[in-house]
């Protein structure tokens, strides 16, 4: 029987010998040493602990190939797995006092800093979330909620940014934009900030 932190393992030695993202069934038994019934066992055993999906590769004639069901992703535990709703949870908790900063770019000149709201996707519906937990970031990412808290904490500040320049400019009103000191006042409180400046 395969265990998890072996599986694990051969599945990173794996794409780091193949040059790939991926593993293929048969490079995980060469990694392993043991016959392909093994690798399918382990992942029908633990379906909440991989993913697997078909890969490609380019055959003659500019056609496609099949690689057959090759593993994308495999984790320890389900809470590491972002396919997983237990990731979901782990995110919210993880990332409760977390905010990320954006530049206000105008044609190379940056003319500030803001929190931005992550919002969902036009795309979904209001029920519907994406399968891969990292691409809902509005669910964990910079929340409403979290950016409420953040202004309430007097860390950030509603201004005007423009974009454009004198003839063709167009204003922006910002409900969040941070300074430095606001950044240094919401780490005083304990939050942690990402991708500040300075």
């Amino acid at each position: 029987m395969i265990s998890t932190k072996s599986f694990t393992q051969a599945f990173e030695f794996a794409k780091q010998a193949d040059c790939r993202n991926f593993a293929t069934i048969q490079s995980m038994c060469q990694m392993l040493g043991c016959k392909p019934f093994s690798v399918m066992e382990y992942l029908n055993t633990n379906p909440r602990l991989v993913h697997c999906e078909e890969r490609f590769t380019k055959g003659g004639q500019k056609s496609l190939k099949s690689l057959g069901l090759c593993v994308c992703e495999a984790y320890e535990s389900v809470e590491q797995n972002p396919w997983e709703p237990e990731w979901l949870e782990w995110a919210k908790e993880h990332y409760k006092k977390t905010v990320w900063v954006s530049e206000w770019n105008n044609y190379g000149v940056i003319e500030g800093y803001f929190l931005a709201i992550d919002r969902k996707p036009d795309n979904l519906t209001e029920k519907e979330i994406f399968a891969d937990n990292r691409k809902n970031k509005f669910l964990w990412g910079n929340t409403p909620e979290k950016l409420e808290a953040c202004r309430a904490l007097g860390a950030t500040k509603q201004t005007t940014f423009y974009i454009g320049g004198m003839g063709d400019c167009t204003s922006h009103d910002i409900p969040y934009a941070i300074t430095s000191e606001g950044i240094k006042l919401l780490e005083k409180k304990g939050w942690k900030v990402m991708d500040k400046w300075f």
